[in-house]
């Protein structure tokens, strides 16, 4: 899958799980439903990745936890809630 349809793909499953949900629910009830999107369209994603940082010439592993990496390239932020 190029990355302009995975990006397109992720964007769409997105706007899915927002106009079903709305806002102001919990994360993880965006979290498992855009799983769910992700998975039905067919996007290869992980959940929860955890990403090093380098700082000051050092990798810091750990620093940051992306929401999802889909593809294994674009970290994907959950739907605004």
């Amino acid at each position: 899958m190029r990355a302009n349809e995975a990006s397109y793909k992720a964007i769409g499953a997105a706007l899915i799980v927002h106009s079903a949900l709305g806002p102001g629910l919990l994360e993880s009830a965006y979290d498992k439903a855009l799983c769910r999107e992700f998975t039905k369209c067919g996007l290869k994603f992980r959940r929860q990745v955890r990403v090093p940082i380098e700082y000051d010439g050092v990798r810091i592993d750990n620093a940051f936890v992306a929401d999802f990496m889909k593809q294994d390239s674009a970290i994907i932020p959950p739907p605004p809630g």
